[in-house]
Order: C-alpha cells, then structure tokens, then sequence
C-alpha cells in the first residue's frame, strides 16, 4: 500500500517523515501547491500510490486534474484558534484569508478574541490568492493568518503572518482515513473484478468459429440457442442461418467488438467478439451471446454493490432517551420493521428522523441491501426527476451515455428515504405515486419501465395535511406514503432525556459533563430546543472546543444568542399558566391583566400582539396609554417600534 503525502508547508513535511514508521504502508512524502501539487500527484500515481493525502486549495487543484483518490488533512477549529492566538501578539487587526469557510462561529471568535477579525474565503488559484493579500493590505491588516501559499505571498508584501498549521493527530487522522479507503476500493476492485469474470464467461450462449463462420465449439447455452432458430436441426456454420448473418459479417472481420445489440429470431442478445491468437497467428472468433433480461439482472446487481455503503451509520441503540415518547417510538420502529409498507416519518428539524429510518432499514428483512437517502428539498426541483428516476441515453444535452440509472433503481431490493417529501412538486408527486402503486419506473426519455422493488420511507418536518386541504399536495399520495406513521417528540416534550443525551455527547466529543453546572442544566430542562436534539449537540460541541477558555456559562449565552437571532423565541423562562389581578372595574382588571401578559412576554409588543391574536397598533393602542399614565410622560407613541 502506498500513500503519498502533498504538503503545502515544509513543517507538514517533518510531521509525515514521523509517519513512516507504520508498518505495512509506503509513505511517498512532498512539498509543493497548486500546479506543482498537481503534477507532484501524478508522479505520485505513476510511482503506484494509492491515495493522496494534502489540504486547501491544492487539494482541490489535485481532485479537478487528476483520477485519484484523495483525503483532506484540513485545519480543524482548534488549527485556527491556536494560529490567532499567535497573531495576536503580533498586531490588533488580523485577517483570516482561508480556502474553505472557516470552521467556528465567526462571531465567537471575535468574543474569543476581542479583537476585530476580518476575515476573506473561496480563493481557488494563485490570482485570487494575491488579491485577497492585497485586499488585507491596503485595509491596513496588522497580520495574516492563513495557509502555506497564503503565508509566502503575505511575506513578500511585506505583512506579518502566521501559519494555521495542521497539527499531527490531524494528519495522522488523515492518513487513518487513507488507509481505510484504499482498503475498501481494493476489497471492490476485486469483488468488481470477480463480477466481470462471471459476466465475460459464464454467459448463456459461448461459440467459438472460424473466421469463416465454421463453428468450432457451442456451450449448452449456444447449443440451445442455435436449436431454437433453426428448428431443432444441427448447425455447423453461422452462414446457414440468416438471423445470424450481421454476427458472420462482424466475425470476418477479424475485429474485436464489445457489447453490442442484435436481435436474433425472437432473442435480444448482448454480443461480444473477441479475436482468438495462437502462436501469433489469428486463428478464429469468441462470441458471447448474453440473454438482455440476464445483463440487466446483472447490471442491477452491480449497481447495488457500487452503492451500497460500508455500514449504515445509525441503529435503534443511536436513539438517546428513555422518555415515554422516545420508548413508544422505538417499540413502534421494531414493530413496522417487520411489513414492506411505506413509512411517513414526521419530526420537527433535529428530532432525528434519519436514524430511526436507518434503525427502520436495519431491523428489516433488507437490512443487507441498499439503503439509498435523498432530501427532495436540497435538490433543484428540476434535477429530482432525473435524480429519483434516471434518463435515458440522449435524453437531454449533457446527458450521459448509455444513461443513468436513478435513485430508485439504486435502491432495488433495499429501501429508499425520501426526506423533507413535502417539498416535491406535484408533477413528480404523481410520478411516485405510479412507483408505489406499479412497482416500476420510467427513466425521463425512456419508453419503457424498469421493474423495482424498494420499501418507501418518507419523512417531514411539518404536517401535511395543510398542504393537501390547500391542494399543493396530492391526496391520493398522502394516503399510500402514510400506511404506517411515526411522529417524533420534539425535545422541549421529552425534557428528561436532556441529562441523558448531555452524557452521550459529551463522550462523543471527549468533554467532562462536570464541565456543565447545574444552573445550566436546570435552564437546559425548562427551555423550549427551537433546534432540538441537533441543537444541544451543537452546544457540547461548541463547548468541547472552546472550553475551558471559555466557561460554560458564555458558551450557553452565546448558543442562546445564536437561537434567539434565528427563531426569535419569547421567552426561555417557564410561564404560569395563571395571572393575579386585583379586584375593580372590568376597565380596571383588563388593564392589570395586559399589563402583567406585556411584563411575561419580555416588553416585547409583537409578541403579546401574537399571543393575544390581535394586531401591533392595537397593543400599542392600548398599552400607551397604560404606559403614559404609568410614567408619567407625554412621549408621543410610535405604532411601528
């Protein structure tokens, strides 16, 4: 096995030289960036590397012009926090010019660091490179922190700089990961290679001939091929049946030919020809007449070997919680495991609908087959259809040749996720309803089905029942998606599990959960998780990396600012459901109980306008007088604060 090593530093080399120890992998190590990188990686291949392991910019430059595999050793957030914390000794403004955005908050690095932090992404070349350099000079940037190139180009106009270095476990990771695939695509590369054995000569029909079409020698298939066209009569020659007259022609002509069409009588046959030398001399033909119904039964097996993943990555044990909820919904995962009817999985964003579609996929007969998972909303409505049901040759321009098989397809025998299924357009929407209720697909441009067999799950994060009272969603398709539904609380109904899950992310990030004090805690039980699960995983994250230079308390400040800035949520305080107002007139006690409604929803008018269902001017109308009499001033109300 060999790996070779692209570094854009020279101290990222003495870290790979450190690598060479391990047993059983050859180490090709190099220094260079950009188009040197390019052709330092092609050198690399012909030497017989494996894989390709650098960062950056010039790992894109080396993925774009060269065929082989890759692995990132990118700078992790703590890379980057390390690197300013250098730069700030060096100067009070410092810019951040990076290839890929950078991996933390941006916000919170500037809290960090308290200092003003500019910071430039997306260079792809040298060009832009520059300009970003220039651009932070003539801003008047004090330092640059930034890659290897970065460094080199700040030097030589004169700015001060500081290396975001990979750090060695980063590296070391890196080539854990390389390793890993190339073990993976040689365990393919073989299994591949057993598959086009079988394909090659275990076919129906195998004949070998002169080159003047005498045959030489016909396997039971052939045998039986040749039986059936000429009426049971024996056959010695291809001259003597015409249906056999194009494959004569091609077999004269001493060629070699490869997977070609031929309708022969009432067949359709795959033919390869293949030349036979011996002792340098040609002496005949190979044909190789495959039976079109076995290449695509073939086809579709390969299909699902090249798509089929290493392991799914979620079970029902992925599942944290033993909340009423959570328990219900793990009995009901076991049980619908067991039928092939299609599944509506419906969830709030982050309450873990594609684990318990994987637990679903992994508890069911097809457990070994292909689980293929797409979310309908993060692609252009106009590429699902090809993406879910494929396209045919010559289907549009651009299209591939010979085709594309689609998502389905891929799924064949196994199960397909459709995620965020709310979003389909109701053309496509009728097209799945034909794949639930025909079991077959048409590929765009194509004039003929495609048998599958595929379980469906579909999962959204709002109800659709909306959607299909106002028409945007069909009917009919609701029904046949949800013959059998899961609903998934959201957090904020299965606050017990809070401590629980606080536990398993924090040995998933390696952080002590003494880390965390109890006051948090108790304001993690009463808060509403706009985010969910997802959400309080991005807070022991964000606290794995940042503390302790940061104390609890500022990362959970900080992540209630980020959730506050994005749903806008009343209040993180627990309400009563119960309102004292003392005894008056009925004028006297609406006026108290408005008053104490604006107090528990923070002073904030278009909140209390929302939960008393009326308009803002109205609150405003009403409060401004009650806040004038209050105070005490004339300021003159202002219906759009």
């Amino acid at each position: 096995m060999k790996i070779g090593i692209i570094a854009t530093y020279h101290d990222m080399v003495i870290t790979a030289e450190k690598l060479k120890k391990r047993t059983g992998v050859e180490f090709l190590i190099s220094e260079a960036t950009y188009d040197a990188g390019v052709q330092e990686a092609s050198r690399m291949q012909e030497e017989g590397a494996d894989v390709i392991i650098s960062r950056g910019a010039t790992l894109h430059y080396i993925e774009e012009q060269c065929s082989i595999p890759t692995v990132s050793c990118a700078y992790g957030a703590m890379d980057l926090i390390y690197a300013l914390q250098t730069a700030k000794q060096c100067g009070n403004h410092i810019g951040v010019i990076t290839y890929a955005p950078v991996p933390v908050e941006k916000e919170v690095i500037e809290d960090l660091f308290q200092t003003e932090i500019t910071f430039l992404d997306g260079y792809d070349n040298p060009q832009r490179n520059l300009r970003c350099v220039m651009g932070m000079k003539e801003r008047g940037i004090d330092v640059v922190v930034g890659g290897g190139m970065t460094v080199q180009v700040a030097q030589i106009h004169g700015l001060k700089s500081v290396l975001i270095a990979t750090r060695p476990e980063t590296l070391e990771n890196a080539v854990d990961e390389a390793i890993h695939m190339v073990n993976i695509i040689q365990r393919d590369r073989m299994e591949l290679e057993q598959i086009s054995q079988i394909i090659r000569y275990a076919s129906d029909a195998i004949l070998l001939t002169e080159l003047s079409g005498n045959i030489l020698m016909a396997n039971t298939g052939a045998k039986e091929l040749l039986a059936s066209l000429s009426g049971g009569q024996d056959i010695h020659s291809l001259e003597e049946l015409p249906e056999l007259g194009a494959l004569l022609k091609r077999v004269r002509t001493g060629k070699s030919y490869q997977a070609e069409l031929y309708t022969v009588g009432e067949e359709m046959l795959l033919c390869s020809q293949q030349p036979i030398w011996i002792s340098g001399h040609l002496t005949g033909m190979a044909l190789f007449l495959q039976h079109i119904s076995r290449i695509q039964k073939l086809e579709q097996n390969i299909r699902t070997h090249l798509y089929k993943k290493p392991g799914l990555r979620y079970t029902l044990e992925s599942c944290v919680g033993e909340s009423e909820g959570i328990r219900k919904c793990r009995k009901m995962v076991r049980a619908y495991a067991n039928f092939d009817s299609t599944v509506l999985i419906i969830g709030e964003s982050g309450t873990g609908k594609e684990i318990m579609a994987q637990s679903l996929h992994n508890l069911s007969p097809r457990r070994s087959q292909p689980f293929v998972a797409v979310n309908c909303n993060a692609i252009e409505s106009t590429l699902l259809d090809s993406e879910l049901f494929g396209y045919a040759e010559g289907a549009f321009t651009g299209a591939k040749r010979h085709g594309k098989a689609g998502l389905f397809e891929l799924a064949h025998k196994g199960t397909i996720f459709l995620d965020e299924i709310g979003s389909v357009s109701k053309n496509l929407q009728a097209k799945l309803l034909r794949v639930l209720q025909e079991k077959e697909v048409w590929r765009v441009g194509s004039d003929s089905p495609i048998p599958v067999d595929v379980r469906v799950l579909a999962a959204t994060n709002s109800d659709l029942c909306p959607k299909v009272q106002r028409g945007e969603f069909r009917l009919d398709l609701f029904y046949r998606l949800c013959v059998l539904d899961l609903r998934l609380p959201p957090l904020r109904e299965r606050s017990d599990d809070i401590p629980l899950l606080l536990q398993h992310f924090c040995r998933l990030y390696g952080l002590d959960p003494a880390a965390i004090p109890h006051d948090i805690l108790r304001e993690m039980m009463v808060y509403e998780w706009p985010g969910n699960v997802r959400e309080l995983q991005n807070f022991v994250e964000r606290l794995s990396l940042l503390y302790p230079q940061l104390s609890a308390e500022d990362v959970w400040n900080s992540c209630l600012t980020t959730g506050q800035r994005i749903f806008n949520p009343p209040s993180l305080a627990p309400r009563s459901d119960e309102l004292l107002v003392h005894k008056g007139t009925l004028q006297e006690m609406t006026d108290q109980l408005l008053l104490k409604m604006y107090e528990e929803c923070g002073g904030n008018k278009s909140v209390l306008a929302d939960t008393l269902g009326v308009s803002r001017v109205t609150v405003w109308n009403k409060l401004g007088r009650l806040l004038h009499e209050d105070k005490g001033d004339s300021t003159q109300s202002n219906p759009s604060s």
